[in-house]
């Protein structure tokens, strides 16, 4: 893999910095909290175009192929997703679909990196082939999704200090 030129890192590095920034503000409808919101999406968007750019991904690797510096460029659209949903202002609808095009993004390219769990794999490809209709529980039993809501969140924990740690 190519070494990344400083406009990735520095891209990156403003828009974590920003993302950062988010978690001082008391309010996320002030001005402030979605301009500095616009502009980290701005930047990890420009960030995705960038690893796009310099193909840092790739579908014949494998994990222990990308190199360790580059492991965190795989949290971009995940990062995206999230800050998406955070924006106020515009259409829900078109932020709810922006969002979940980049969190399907962060999933297939885990998916090809064989990074996700075979019962992750098995989920991904049923939400696959229905979208529209696909639940990880029962509708109908409160607990259930309840418990099966603290285990996502654990294994998303799980996953995050991984990637950290590489």
């Amino acid at each position: 893999m190519a070494s990344e030129p400083s406009t990735l890192r520095s891209t990156i590095w403003e828009a974590e910095a920003q993302k950062r920034k988010l978690d001082q503000f008391s309010s996320s409808t002030s001005t402030e909290f979605q301009e500095t919101l616009l502009s980290a999406i701005k930047n990890y968007q420009e960030g995705l175009r960038l690893v796009a750019q310099l193909h840092l991904f790739s579908s014949n690797e494998t994990v222990d192929d990308i190199s360790d510096g580059d492991l965190k460029y795989l949290l971009l659209d995940y990062y995206l997703a999230e800050l998406i949903l955070k924006k106020i202002g515009n259409d829900r609808k078109d932020n709810l679909q922006q969002a979940r095009h980049h969190y399907e993004s962060f999933l297939r390219l885990l998916d090809n990196y064989r990074i996700l769990s075979k019962e992750d794999e098995k989920l991904l490809e049923t939400y696959t082939e229905n979208p529209k209709t696909f639940s990880t529980t029962s509708i109908t039993s409160g607990s259930t999704r309840r418990a099966a809501k603290i285990a996502r969140y654990k294994q998303e924990k799980e996953l995050k200090a991984i990637l950290q740690v590489r």
